[in-house]
């Protein structure tokens, strides 16, 4: 069953943070960085994060389910997670260690200022963006005084990167928020609830509560 099946999105079943067993937590240049390590052929149930993180795969795989998306990564991909964006993962038969870095609201919205919009989940496996989270992978192990700055850069380089890839594909809203506005349109008169608006969207109860001004501009602008 895929989570698009699921009817209901509940709270009570869906975590925030990071799971895993966590090896270093530091931050650096205002990013949150979390190193962790899953057991072989694990599993995390429906979560989602509070912040938009991008997730280096230092070695081993995993696949993530999204509601309208799957990705699979392997060692020195790179995916990025919108925030809020509900998913769970499957270890492969290795485990995963992975870096987790979380990127600030603020920084996002900066980002989003000069650059192609990115709300999807995104997975790469070639190109220049695994080279740059493996970059940033060594620049984070560092004690190195400019690291700060060198992973600034980089991380800007990244952000340019996923907005390339993301301009391939023609959308003026996330998709999610698209897919909330077609439940608003055709279940109107069901008097949908917000956790069942959140099932159709594929994201958090919370995380659309935040953003019920740009839905109904979306709606009004139909």
């Amino acid at each position: 069953m895929s989570l698009g099946d699921v009817p209901v999105v509940k709270p009570e079943c869906l975590s925030s943070g990071h799971h895993g067993k966590i090896s270093g937590i530091k931050t650096m240049a205002g990013f949150k960085f979390v190193e962790t390590r899953y057991a072989p052929g694990s599993k995390i149930p429906r979560h989602f994060h509070d912040h938009a993180c991008i997730c280096v795969v230092i070695s081993g795989s995993f696949h993530e389910d999204f509601s309208r998306r799957e990705l699979q990564l392997d060692a020195k991909s790179v995916a990025f997670r919108p925030a809020g964006e509900v998913h769970r993962d499957r270890f492969g038969n290795g485990g995963a260690h992975c870096l987790v870095v979380e990127m600030p609201a603020n920084w996002m919205n900066h980002v989003r200022r000069h650059g192609e919009p990115f709300d999807e989940p995104l997975g790469f496996q070639r190109g220049q963006l695994p080279w740059l989270g493996a970059r940033i992978y060594r620049e984070c192990k560092s004690s190195d005084e400019f690291a700060p700055l060198v992973i600034e850069g980089i991380m800007l380089e990244i952000a340019g990167e996923v907005s390339r890839c993301s301009s391939d594909v023609e959308h003026t809203v996330p998709r999610w928020l698209e897919r909330a506005r077609d439940a608003v349109q055709s279940q109107y008169e069901r008097g949908l609830r917000l956790q069942d608006l959140a099932a159709e969207a594929g994201v958090h109860p919370v995380h659309l509560a935040q953003s019920v001004i740009p839905l109904l501009l979306v709606c009004m602008a139909i």
